[in-house]
């Protein structure tokens, strides 16, 4: 129904999964023309403009949601995204860190945070490589290595992987 705002948001985003964007794009529009404070929509929309690489927009249009509903997960999720991909690792912390406040039920962003936290790791990793030299090991071994070395730690209550990190006093 093109006279009805979630109608037009559910088939604007069922066009933007399937990479049909300009239809996905009216949709939204038209959607927003309808019912200028719709969250859902502003929120959909933002996702095509992710999706475009469209940062800027895609931002605003999360922020918009927002101050139609402050208290929107999805929304809050979303923008994290957005800074993540821009590398505002901060920024999106305190999103994804919002939207689990408001939802800790809600799955997506509690992945989103170890995603954040695996690239400012990524990024720690590159600083001691530049640091260290180029030719230097990481204390753990690889980071993959030292990743799956935390996951059985912290199944098996085991605190030793912390023990390669140490540096004794000089």
């Amino acid at each position: 129904d093109d006279a009805y705002t979630p109608a037009l948001v559910n088939r604007g985003f069922a066009h933007l999964v399937q990479h049909n964007y300009p239809d996905a794009e009216a949709d939204f529009n038209r959607a927003l023309e309808l019912d200028d404070a719709s969250a859902a929509a502003y929120t959909n929309r933002g996702l095509y403009y992710l999706s475009q690489g469209n940062f800027g927009l895609a931002l605003t249009d999360f922020s918009l949601a927002l101050a139609f509903d402050p208290n929107y997960a999805v929304a809050y999720h979303n923008r994290a995204l957005v800074h993540a991909a821009e590398k505002n690792y901060d920024l999106a912390l305190d999103d994804v860190q919002q939207a689990i406040a408001l939802d800790p039920d809600y799955a997506a962003p509690h992945a989103t945070l170890g995603a954040i936290y695996s690239a400012l790791a990524l990024e720690s990793y590159q600083e001691y490589s530049a640091v260290a030299g180029e030719n230097a090991r990481l204390p753990g071994g690889e980071p993959d290595i030292i990743i799956n070395g935390l996951k059985t730690g912290a199944e098996n209550d085991d605190f030793s992987i912390w023990l390669i990190f140490w540096t004794p006093a000089h």
